[in-house]
C-alpha cells in the first residue's frame, strides 16, 4: 500500500522527498521491514520521521490491534522498539519532547 501512496504523491511536481518518504514509512531500522530491506540510514530521514510518528498516532488512537494505549504507554512500547523497528536517535528526540 505505501508504494501505491508514493505513486501517487510521485505525480506531484517536486515531490521526490515525500515520495520516498512515503514509500520507504514501514521500513524498520534492523533491516527487517518492507518494501526493499533497507537498514539503519539506508532509510530516508523522512521515512524514519513518518513510520515512527504513524506508529504513536496508532497506538495512542486505538488503531492497532492491541488497542488503544496512553500517552506513557505509547512512549514506552516505541522506547522498547528503539534499535529494532525505529531510529533509537528519533526515539529519543520524540520522547525527549
Amino acid at each position: 500500500m505505501a508504494h501505491v501512496g508514493a505513486e501517487i504523491v510521485g505525480t506531484l511536481p517536486n515531490s521526490n522527498l515525500m515520495r520516498e518518504a512515503i514509500e520507504h514509512h514501514h521500513q524498520r531500522f534492523d533491516g527487517s521491514g518492507y518494501p526493499d530491506g533497507l537498514r539503519g540510514e539506508e532509510i530516508p530521514l523522512w521515512a524514519r520521521i513518518i513510520g515512527l510518528t504513524d506508529a504513536y498516532a496508532n497506538m495512542v488512537t486505538g488503531t492497532t490491534v492491541r488497542g488503544r494505549r496512553t500517552h506513557e504507554q505509547a512512549l514506552d512500547e516505541l522506547s522498547n522498539m528503539s534499535g529494532t523497528r525505529f531510529d533509537g536517535m528519533l526515539v529519543r528526540l520524540f520522547c525527549a519532547v
